[in-house]
């Protein structure tokens, strides 16, 4: 399966072991899956909910923020953080 139709977006480990790949044409990705199964398998396209992806990622984000305060979000889906602080307090 992936996500997207004329541009995927991204894939499962199953659609990567044929070589899907995330910004690779919908068609593309449908070819190599029917061509490298013989034919016997096919590509799923689910479509993508990007207002929903912006709230699950607004929440994640709340949740790191409480082990970093001053976490540095970059995308909706890169964050960078220092667990340091956190880590010697639970390794206490």
């Amino acid at each position: 399966a992936c996500v997207g139709r004329g541009m995927i977006l991204t894939s499962n480990y199953q659609a990567r072991k044929f070589g899907v790949r995330s910004a690779m044409p919908g068609w593309i990705g449908d070819k190599l899956v029917q061509e490298l199964s013989g034919g016997r398998q096919r590509l799923v396209h689910v479509p993508s909910n990007f207002e929903l992806y912006q709230q699950k990622s607004k929440q994640v984000m709340q949740v790191l923020k409480e082990f970093d305060p001053n976490l540095r979000s970059y995308s909706l889906d890169e964050a960078y953080l220092d667990l340091g602080p956190y880590v010697a307090i639970y390794l206490q």
